[in-house]
């Protein structure tokens, strides 16, 4: 299998012209394996999240929705 495709330019130089599509499955299978273990991640093990202290929903010492 070749990874990577190229040609000899004008100028003697290797240039590259492409990349083998046999490894875009390996690529996708992974980016759904990682997808898939960050929703489990997130099911079972990650906090409910109703207690961090930064974020967008932070309240003010006046109860106010505090803006930066």
């Amino acid at each position: 299998m070749e990874i990577f495709r190229v040609t000899k330019s004008v100028y003697g130089q290797e240039t590259l012209i492409g990349v083998s599509w046999q490894l875009f499955w390996w690529f996708a299978g992974a980016a759904l394996l990682f997808v898939a273990v960050h929703m489990i991640y997130k099911w079972f093990f990650a906090p409910d999240g109703e207690n961090h202290s930064a974020g967008a929903n932070k309240k003010s010492d006046e109860g106010d929705t505090a803006v930066s």
